[in-house]
C-alpha cells in the first residue's frame, strides 16, 4: 500500500471512531454522508484497502453521496438484497473492540460463528431503517473521470486518454481531439462507367456531414460496427498484379458504399469512406473482415465446443499420413521441372516433363521408386490429392486461358468490361479473315508462333524422370497463300529465345521468298518479347525501306489467338514418340509429319542469329506516347511499316492507322552484326545429367552430348556476344 493510501486510511478510521453517528457497542451504525475533502481525498479518488478487526480485506469506495465500507466474505450462502449504496455495519458487544486494534489471530469463520451465537447476524439489520447486505460482488471500479472519457470517446468528442509516462506507469493524462470529417480523396469521376467505378466525387459535403453525425450519434460500438458492415460488401480478390515478386497475402476485397440524401448508394474508395467517418483503418479492417466472428459471438463463449482431444490411434494415423506425404514430396523433388511456354506469368502450377504419359503412368513410376527404396507407397487417391495440393501437373497448357472470360464466369468481371473484350476479340477475328481473303500473288499473308519447349533425350527409361534435359525450340511460319510451312529449329546451346532470334527468323523468311510481293501481313499473338517489341519493329522497318514493300503486323486478342500454325504444332506432337535420343531425331520426325507437302525445316546454329538491337537505327520504343494516360505498347493492335520509313499504329482494329511519333533516320541502313561468337555454355548440372543419360540412349548420339560446352558456375553463364 502506498503512503498516500495509508494516510487516507488513517483519516477514514479516525473519522469512523469519532463519528457522531456511532452508537453504543450493541447498536447498528451507519457510516454515511462523509465529507471526502475532510479525509484529504479528491473527488476522483476510487478506493483503498483497510484492515478490519479480524484481518480481512475491506475495499472503501467513495461516491457522490457517501463512502462505502465493504467486507469481502467468502461465504457463498450470504444473500444480497440491498440496493442501497450505503452499507450498515453490524457491531456486537462481545466481538467488537477498538477498530484500530490488530487481528487477534482468529480467522473469519471463527468470528462469524461467535457473532451468530450471540444473536448477531451478517447482512441483516435488525432495527435499521436501511436494509443492509454484505456483498461478495466486486464494487464498480470505474471512476467519474474514466466513465466520462469512455462516453466521450464513443460519441466522438474530445477526451482524456491514457499514456505511458517516462517512469513506466500508465496515466490518464493524454488529451485526445474530437472526431471530424477529413479531406476527400483524389477520385474525380462523376459518371458511372462500370460496376467497379469509384463515385466519391458524387458525394457532397452535406452528405458527408450527415453520415458523420449519424455514425457518431450511435451510443455503442456494436451499433457503429453494424452500420459500417451494412455499407460494406466483402468479396474475393478479383485480380492480382502480374508481378513475379508479388507475394501479397490479401485474400479478400471490399465494395464500400455511402448513401446520398435521395437514398441512392454510390460506390466509394476505402480512403474516402474512413475519412468521412474519421475511422481508423485498422478498426475498419477488423470490423469488415470475414474471420471476425469472435466479437459477434462474444456473448456465446460458453456455447463454443471445446477442442476434442486426439486419441493415441488418431495421433499414430496422423504421423503415418505425414510420413507418406513427405515421401511423395521427396520423390517429386527429384523430378526436373519445366517452365511452361504459355501462361508464364499467370499459371500458378508447376509442370513436370512430358515424359509421363498420364497421372496413372506417373503413379506407377512412383511405386517403382518406392520398391527400389524399400518404402511403402501411398495409395493412388492419396498420391493424386498431394499432386492437387502442390499444384503439380504433367503437360504444359497449350494456350493462355482468357483471364477476362474466366473472370466473367465467376462474376469477378463486370458485364461492360466483358462486352468490350468480346468486341475486341471479334474485331481481331474480322481483321484476320479480311487479311486472309486478300492473300494473292502480290499480297503475302502468314501466321507465326513458337511451339512449346521440346526436350531431348526422351525415352521410357526410369532414369529419364529425374534428370535435366536439353531444350529445343521450334519457330513456325505458316503461309496462308499456299499453306507452306517453314520451321526454324535450334537448341539452347545455339541460341536463346530473345527478340533478336525471332527477328532473325522473320527477316530470313521474307528474304527467301521467291515472289516479289508488294504487301506482307504478319499475324501473331501479342507476346511482347516475341512479336510486339522495338527490335522486331526496327528490323521490319529497315527491311521495308530496303525492299520497298509495305509490311503490316496484326496482333490477335489474348486468349483467342487460334491460328493455322497451331495445327502444325498439334500435328508434330503426335509424331514425337519416344525414343528420341538427340535433336536429330526430332528433325527426322518433323520431315515425315506431312508427306504430301513436307515442312521446310531450317536447322540453325549460333552463327545464324543477328543482333538487330545493336543497330544505330534501332527504335527507342514502340509506345505511341510518353505522357501519363497515353497508350502503351501492349495496347497496340496493328502496326504498319511503309517504304518511306514511317510507322503507323492502331489501338483498335476498327480504327484508322495513326502515325507513330519517332526520330527520323537518314543514314544508310547497316547490316546487323552476329549475335553470338561461339556456342552458349549450358549449366554444369545439366551437362552432368546429360552425361548420365548417355547410358539409356544409343551410342551413336553420345558424341553430340560430349561436344556441348558448359560453365561450372551457373551464375556466370552468359551469352558469347561479340559486341558485348
Amino acid at each position: 500500500m502506498s503512503s498516500r493510501s495509508r494516510r487516507i486510511l488513517q483519516a477514514a478510521l479516525e473519522n469512523i471512531e469519532n463519528d457522531k453517528n456511532v452508537c453504543n457497542e450493541s447498536s447498528h451504525c451507519v457510516y454515511g454522508e462523509a465529507d471526502q475533502k475532510d479525509l484529504g481525498m479528491d473527488s476522483e479518488w476510487e478506493e483503498c484497502i483497510v484492515s478490519h478487526i479480524d484481518g480481512t480485506v475491506i475495499p472503501i469506495s467513495f461516491t457522490d453521496e457517501a463512502f462505502i465500507i465493504e467486507e469481502e466474505v467468502e461465504d457463498s450462502n450470504v444473500e444480497h438484497t440491498s440496493a442501497n449504496p450505503v452499507m450498515e455495519v453490524n457491531t456486537v458487544q462481545n466481538q467488537t473492540t477498538d477498530v484500530k486494534t490488530q487481528n487477534d489471530g482468529r480467522d473469519l469463520d471463527e468470528v462469524r460463528t461467535s457473532i451468530e451465537q450471540n444473536g448477531g447476524t451478517l447482512g441483516e439489520g435488525g432495527n435499521s431503517s436501511c436494509s443492509s447486505s454484505w456483498s461478495d460482488s466486486p464494487v464498480s471500479r470505474i471512476s467519474k473521470k474514466r466513465l466520462k472519457a469512455k462516453k466521450s470517446r464513443v460519441a466522438g468528442l474530445s477526451y482524456v486518454g491514457y499514456k505511458k509516462s517516462d517512469d513506466g506507469k500508465i496515466k490518464q493524462n493524454c488529451m485526445k481531439t474530437s472526431r471530424s470529417v477529413k479531406e476527400r480523396c483524389s477520385h474525380t469521376l462523376c459518371g458511372k462507367k462500370s460496376e467497379r467505378s469509384f463515385l466519391c466525387n458524387m458525394v457532397s459535403e452535406n452528405d458527408r456531414q450527415r453520415i458523420f453525425k449519424k455514425f457518431w450519434n450511435f451510443s455503442s460500438w456494436p451499433e457503429k460496427k453494424a452500420f459500417v458492415k451494412g455499407l460494406t460488401s466483402t468479396r474475393d480478390v478479383r485480380r492480382r498484379r502480374k508481378d513475379a515478386n508479388n507475394n501479397s497475402k490479401k485474400k479478400e476485397g471490399h465494395d464500400i458504399f455511402l448513401p446520398k440524401c435521395n437514398g441512392e448508394r454510390v460506390r466509394v474508395c476505402r480512403r474516402f469512406f474512413i475519412n468521412t467517418l474519421d475511422l481508423g483503418e485498422d478498426t475498419f479492417r477488423r470490423w469488415v473482415r470475414r474471420s471476425d466472428t469472435f466479437a459477434e459471438n462474444e456473448t456465446e463463449r460458453d456455447d463454443i465446443p471445446k477442442r476434442k482431444k486426439r486419441t493415441i490411434a488418431e495421433g499414430v494415423k496422423k504421423k503415418i499420413h505425414n510420413e507418406m506425404k513427405n515421401n511423395i514430396l521427396k520423390w517429386l523433388a527429384l523430378l526436373p521441372k519445366v517452365p511452361s511456354h504459355y501462361c508464364r506469368s499467370t499459371s500458378s502450377c508447376t509442370y513436370v516433363e512430358s515424359t509421363f504419359r498420364s497421372l496413372s503412368h506417373m503413379y506407377s513410376v512412383y511405386e517403382d521408386w518406392c520398391k527400389s527404396n524399400d518404402t511403402k507407397a501411398a495409395s493412388r487417391t492419396f498420391f493424386l490429392d498431394v499432386l492437387k495440393q502442390e499444384k503439380i501437373k504433367i503437360h504444359s497448357p497449350r494456350k493462355d486461358q482468357c483471364d477476362i472470360c474466366c473472370g466473367y464466369k465467376v462474376k469477378s468481371v463486370s458485364y461492360d468490361e466483358y462486352q468490350k473484350h468480346i468486341i475486341m476479340k471479334n474485331e481481331a477475328r474480322d481483321a484476320k479473315n479480311k487479311a486472309k481473303a486478300e492473300a494473292n500473288d502480290t499480297h503475302l499473308v502468314l501466321t507465326m508462333d513458337l511451339q512449346s519447349v521440346l526436350l531431348c533425350p526422351k525415352t521410357d527409361a526410369s532414369r529419364m524422370y529425374y534428370k535435366q534435359k536439353l531444350q529445343l525450340h521450334n519457330f513456325t511460319i505458316f503461309v496462308l497463300n499456299n499453306k507452306e510451312v517453314s520451321l526454324y529449329v535450334w537448341h539452347e546451346s545455339n541460341g536463346g529465345v530473345s527478340s533478336n532470334e525471332f527477328a532473325t527468323c522473320v527477316i530470313d523468311f521474307l528474304s527467301s521468298c521467291e515472289h516479289k510481293y508488294q504487301t506482307v501481313t504478319l499475324i501473331s499473338d501479342g507476346c511482347t518479347y516475341q512479336n510486339r517489341n522495338k527490335v522486331l519493329g526496327s528490323a521490319l522497318r529497315d527491311y521495308a525501306v530496303q525492299s520497298g514493300i509495305l509490311i503490316r503486323q496484326l496482333f490477335l486478342e489474348k486468349g483467342h489467338t487460334m491460328m493455322e500454325c497451331d495445327s502444325v504444332h498439334a500435328s508434330l506432337e503426335k509424331y514425337f514418340v519416344p525414343p528420341i535420343n538427340s535433336p536429330s531425331d526430332y528433325i527426322a520426325q518433323m520431315r515425315s509429319a506431312r508427306p504430301k507437302q513436307p515442312y521446310k525445316i531450317n536447322v540453325l546454329d549460333y552463327k545464324f542469329f543477328l543482333n538487330f538491337e545493336k543497330l544505330p537505327t534501332n527504335l527507342r520504343s514502340l509506345r505511341p506516347g510518353k505522357k501519363v494516360g497515353d497508350p502503351h505498347v501492349v495496347d497496340i493492335r496493328a502496326l504498319e511499316y511503309r517504304p518511306t520509313g514511317d510507322i503507323f499504329y492502331k489501338i483498335r482494329h476498327s480504327e484508322e492507322f495513326e502515325e507513330l511519333p519517332q526520330r527520323v533516320f537518314t543514314r544508310y541502313v547497316q547490316k546487323p552484326p552476329p549475335l553470338y561468337s561461339c556456342e552458349i555454355p549450358i549449366a554444369e548440372t545439366k551437362w552432368k545429367c546429360l552425361q548420365e543419360l548417355k547410358g539409356v540412349i544409343e551410342e551413336e548420339h553420345h558424341h553430340f552430348y560430349d561436344k556441348l560446352t558448359f560453365k561450372k558456375d551457373k551464375n556466370t553463364v552468359k551469352k558469347c556476344n561479340s559486341n558485348s
